[in-house]
């Protein structure tokens, strides 16, 4: 009979409200889940910024160090420069008057004893002490050349690992733009399975009226 098949249909259309029910329910449980997924690469990607920028401060810092250094470095090489210049200076001259008439001659020229020591003593120890100094440029050279290489190998691993840091970043940024795109993509599902749940009990209400109607009119 007709209302046999009204009552079919109102049944038929309970069960797609159920069904589309559960799904909206699924929908909803995978937006929130998603939505949490996002939250959380958010915050992975906020800690991997944070240790870029510690990363590239220590590098600053490093690049700072190696400028000092540079600038001793320069230093130390005018200044050998001249020690060696001395050197060979007092060299060429100890060797213009290597024999003992000269070296007397220097000495006794002298305009009294207090100068006379001074030139005795200096023409001793003079060639002598700008290579000690000379020496102890070169020594300090080596220190500066160390550190350099020490600062300059951390800085390579810093190097590294801020590469390394960025290309995190990239994927983390990717998968959460990944993540975004699936919560609009669920976003729309569940627009859709809404309308079409109102649309359904729309109809399931028709349905009913219309068959108290029918039930109405057989009853009269």
């Amino acid at each position: 009979t007709e209302r046999e098949k009204m009552q079919a249909s109102q049944k038929q259309l309970r069960q797609d409200i159920e069904k589309k029910k559960k799904q909206k329910a699924e929908l909803d449980r995978r937006v929130k889940q998603q939505m949490q997924d996002v939250l959380v690469l958010g915050g992975e990607i906020d800690d991997k910024k944070r240790l870029i920028d510690t990363i590239r401060t220590h590098i600053a810092t490093l690049d700072s160090a190696l400028t000092t250094l540079n600038a001793e470095m320069k230093v130390l090489e005018k200044e050998l420069a001249d020690r060696q210049q001395r050197y060979v200076k007092s060299m060429r001259y100890m060797y213009r008057n290597r024999n003992s008439q000269s070296k007397m001659m220097f000495v006794f020229s002298a305009k009294n004893v207090n100068q006379m020591y001074r030139r005795s003593r200096f023409m001793k120890e003079y060639a002598t002490y700008q290579k000690a100094q000379g020496e102890a440029v070169m020594v300090k050279q080596a220190q500066i050349t160390a550190k350099q290489q020490e600062i300059e190998s951390n800085r390579q691993e810093k190097n590294i690992k801020l590469r390394e840091g960025q290309t995190e970043q990239k994927n983390l940024e990717r998968k959460q733009a990944e993540q975004k795109q699936m919560v609009v993509k669920l976003q729309k599902e569940q627009r859709t399975v809404q309308e079409l749940i109102k649309k359904e009990q729309k109809q399931e209400a028709i349905s009913r009226s219309e068959e108290r109607f029918s039930r109405n009119a057989e009853t009269d």
